[in-house]
């Protein structure tokens, strides 16, 4: 996790190839990640605090290979990983590779 922007306004939420879990609290709120692998599939967890926006790097080859909520702004390809921005609330991406 990564701060992008002042007051914690923004993140960057980096998720690793394993099983894990971790939360920060903020002036904001608490963020919060959670992550697994299941075969070739990936089943990432973000929780972004109210006043908050985040940017989640999902790993996959490419855009197709991510199931995300309609709401979930794509913003960019960046090796490796398409990079998300949502708002505050509770968010699930899917990568399959």
């Amino acid at each position: 996790m990564r701060v992008v922007a002042p007051s914690c306004r923004r993140r960057a939420l980096p998720p690793f190839p394993k099983a894990a879990r971790t939360s920060l609290r903020t002036v904001r709120g608490e963020i919060a990640v959670s992550w697994r692998a299941e075969g070739d599939t990936l089943r990432l967890s973000v929780r972004v605090p109210v006043g908050s926006t985040a940017e989640v790097n999902v790993p996959a080859p490419g855009r197709a290979g991510v199931t995300a909520h309609d709401e979930a702004r794509r913003v960019r390809l960046d090796d490796g990983f398409v990079v998300y921005r949502v708002p505050r609330g509770d968010w699930e991406f899917v990568s399959r590779s």
